[in-house]
């Protein structure tokens, strides 16, 4: 092929995709630089490990810029000599910037500025596939490219000054709740290609959700007790450090399982996940707000009222009812207007989940009651509180009745 075109075609676009070409080679190398340990200084100090250069391309000094124009340049020269046609770029078409050697080496191609796909890379984290998505943005399963070889999910933000907001605080809240055995681990946050990227942990398993909705009968109280444990320790730690989820919800509750077969669930594989409407109730303020998920949202959530702990241990409630019962304790289509939901939530109590489970003892059933109770002052306010008398109940009932979760494969 190296003969087809020998030398390098100067068509009048190519100053513009030299210019976005240099922008990214600057971009890498300043990634590079950070990972190493640098910091933006006004000289470069070993000693501080501060960097002149760790700046936006657009603020570097020209003779900085000659040098990233010049590495472009080479890059072209070297894809043509290869054999590669330099096409001018179509009306709104997606110009792919040109891999580093190491991701070469790792067979991917950076992001440029389109949708994620397999193939492409984000920072020095090779994307492998999709894991899910939804109106916030999407999460992807990616290898790092380091020396760890880690895998990684990947969630995408879409560019926006709201999108950018939420990020922020989301990797806020996430740093702050840092290291809890119930929370994925947060390695990295990105900026790239008009888009926002938190790097989490990968946690291959299940949703909590697949137990309630494919279950083939009740769910094991030793299944129950383990579910709950990790919740309730992560829900503590998070509101000890004044961290209100807001969203949490079975499809936000990761059951951990790297083996991919059946296996007792333990209170370290539930990792409470998604914290893109989480906020600080006490620094950001007692926060009145309709977001969320109508199914799992409180009584004062889905009227717009403030929120507090209890809040989130009325969901906790919900959680609770579902997992006993595999049924939602009000029975609205997830899919139904806010208004039939927020009805629901403002209306009667649920059915006695005994009637679901004939059977069930009278003091879980009192439990439920109180995190269920509409008004936010009759209920728990510390997960510690529930804690206290939620898992001794359970740890007696997987006494008595410790078969596991009757299901077939995951």
């Amino acid at each position: 092929m190296g003969d087809t075109c020998p030398s390098l075609p100067m068509p009048v676009f190519t100053p513009d995709l030299l210019e976005r070409i240099a922008e990214q080679v600057h971009v890498t190398w300043a990634q590079g630089r950070q990972d190493e340990g640098w910091v933006l200084g006004p000289v470069r100090d070993d000693a501080l490990r501060q960097h002149p250069c760790l700046i936006p391309y657009a603020a570097l000094p020209e003779e900085e810029k000659a040098f990233d124009r010049q590495t472009a340049l080479a890059s072209l020269q070297a894809l043509v000599a290869l054999g590669y046609r330099i096409l001018p770029p179509e009306e709104e078409a997606v110009t792919v910037l040109l891999p580093s050697p190491a991701a070469t080496r790792q067979g991917s191609q950076p992001l440029g500025h389109g949708p994620l796909q397999p193939g492409l890379r984000v920072g020095r984290y090779h994307i492998l596939d999709r894991l899910g998505g939804g109106g916030f943005g999407e999460v992807w399963h990616a290898r790092d490219t380091g020396i760890t070889g880690r895998e990684v999910a990947i969630k995408a933000i879409r560019l926006g000054h709201d999108s950018r907001e939420n990020l922020g605080s989301e990797a806020r809240i996430m740093t702050r709740i840092f290291h809890h055995p119930n929370f994925p681990v947060l390695y990295d946050v990105l900026e790239q290609g008009g888009e926002f990227f938190l790097v989490v942990e990968f946690l291959p398993g299940y949703d909590l959700d697949r137990l309630t909705r494919e279950g083939q009968g009740p769910v094991g109280w030793a299944d129950v007790r383990a579910v709950l444990a990790g919740v309730l320790a992560g829900l503590h730690h998070a509101h000890r450090y004044e961290v209100l989820h807001q969203d949490l919800k079975p499809s936000n509750i990761r059951i951990f399982n790297p083996l991919g077969r059946f296996r007792p669930i333990r209170e370290r594989d539930v990792k409470i996940l998604d914290f893109g409407l989480a906020f600080l109730w006490k620094e950001d303020g007692v926060r009145a707000t309709l977001a969320g998920t109508p199914a799992y949202m409180s009584p004062e959530q889905i009227q717009g009222l403030p929120l507090t702990p209890a809040s989130d241990l009325y969901t906790v409630g919900l959680i609770l009812y579902e997992l006993v019962t595999c049924r939602h304790p009000f029975q609205v289509p997830a899919e139904a207007p806010f208004e039939a939901h927020r009805e629901a939530r403002c209306g009667p109590p649920p059915c006695d989940p005994a009637t679901w489970r004939p059977g069930l003892p009278a003091d879980l059933g009192t439990v439920l009651a109180r995190c269920l109770a509409k008004d936010p002052a009759q209920r728990y306010q510390e997960a510690q509180a529930l804690e206290g008398d939620l898992l001794p109940i359970l740890d007696r009932l997987s006494l008595s009745d410790p078969a596991p979760t009757r299901w077939e494969v995951l």
